[in-house]
């Protein structure tokens, strides 16, 4: 780096400092205290409603109502600012709702009244290849499943991605290693023979989402591990066997529907994200480094190599402290390492009335805790989507991905 542009980071940072130095006090004095948000959340006829999710987004802060239909959370000093904030609430059949707050110190009160959806009628959902209907005509039950609550999960596989989403879906991982495989079964296993997995359909495509089988001990992976999460749109869960009268007896497991992005018509549209994940043991067991082999503190007659089995030679673990300078060994510490999980990813987007376009670029470079040169896995993604308008009544579209794994 030249002098010039260290010179320049260093007054960048100097007026950074200078700013903060102005900006904080007037919001420390403004936040003397912390804010208490809470409130009541009924149906339209007046009824509570318990278990529904009301929370503010921007600060990761929310609570669920109780058997009376009311909520109350903290919003700590620190992020009590005055500022404005969305405060939403989200109930199972009702449509979700939302009013602006101002968190000040203090207490903040918000009664919500929530009308009734059970159906989640008018939403408009993906049934086959490149056809789409609306939810309540469709004879199926259905299950969305957002890109941002994918992306939240930090799952670097997709199928891993979706557990804990969706009444009724089943995720089972083979184990925790980088590239391991990932198997769905939607209301438990219905045949005895095969997977029972479900049948996976990306924008269009049938995808088989069964292992590999290797050998030596090595980790299985499955497909899904190769579509990237960022790409994805949407997914839709079609469950029961009523799923197969459109996808035929492929789908008698059900299906999931899997949506990636597409260009929107505007202007064109950077994204660039970059996270770092470390992976540690959580629990590690210390290996005692200050007495030999032995029982009650004496050295044994025999050794490793020649003690024998048998009630007189059990419990020969503790002997003299070793002497000062006696190489010792933690072949636990030996075995696990913190492994890093750096993951980039970079779209452009755009288009206009006529023509659209979508591409994304993804490196993923993943390390296991298990300390190997083979225990890793590197994952390269190119998706390009495009589509452009013929006149008013034909639209051409293509999707093109490119996966190195």
């Amino acid at each position: 780096m030249s002098k010039q542009k260290y010179g320049l980071r260093r007054r960048l940072l100097v007026w950074t400092i200078a700013a903060a130095s102005i900006v904080l006090p007037a919001q420390i004095v403004a936040a003397q205290g912390s804010a208490t948000v809470s409130g009541k959340v009924s149906s339209e006829s007046g009824q509570p409603l318990q278990f529904a999710s009301v929370a503010i987004t921007v600060l990761g802060l929310g609570a669920q109502t109780d058997a009376n239909g009311k909520y109350v959370f903290v919003v700590p000093s620190g992020r009590v600012l005055g500022q404005t904030a969305q405060l939403t609430v989200r109930a199972l059949g009702y449509r979700p709702g939302s009013a602006a707050v101002t968190i000040s110190a203090g207490n903040v009160s918000k009664d919500f009244i929530l009308a009734v959806n059970p159906l989640r009628l008018g939403e408009v959902v993906v049934t086959g290849s490149g056809t789409s209907s609306q939810r309540e005509v469709l004879g199926t039950v259905t299950t969305t499943v957002d890109a941002v609550d994918i992306v939240k999960s930090s799952e670097r596989n997709l199928a891993s991605a979706l557990s804990s989403k969706a009444p009724g879906v089943i995720v089972s991982s083979s184990s925790g290693e980088p590239g391991s495989s990932a198997s769905i079964s939607i209301r438990g296993i219905k045949t005895l023979q095969g997977d029972g997995q479900p049948l996976f359909v990306i924008d269009g495509l049938p995808v088989d989402n069964s292992a590999q089988s290797t050998t030596g001990g090595a980790s299985t992976s499955n497909r899904l591990v190769d579509i990237n999460p960022n790409d994805v749109e949407n997914v839709e869960i079609l469950k029961g066997a009523a799923a197969a009268a459109i996808y035929g007896q492929r789908a008698s497991n059900g299906v999931i529907l899997i949506t990636t992005k597409s260009g929107k018509a505007g202007p064109t549209r950077y994204s660039w994200s970059t996270s770092l994940n470390l992976d540690q043991v959580n629990r590690a067991y210390p290996l005692q480094t200050t007495y030999g082999l032995g029982n009650l503190g004496k050295t044994p007659a025999c050794n490793f190599t020649t003690c024998t089995a048998g009630a007189a030679n059990r419990g020969r673990n503790w002997g003299p402290a070793l002497a000062a300078g006696t190489v010792v060994y933690d072949h636990f510490g030996e075995l696990f390492r913190t492994a890093s999980n750096l993951d980039n990813q970079l779209s452009i987007s755009g288009g206009d009335a006529s023509r659209t376009f979508f591409l994304s670029l993804g490196a993923l470079d993943q390390e296991g805790i298990i300390k190997s040169p083979n225990n890793f896995m590197k994952r390269y993604n190119l998706r390009l989507k495009a589509t452009q308008a013929l006149g008013n009544q034909i639209k051409l579209g293509g999707n093109v991905a490119y996966i190195q794994n």
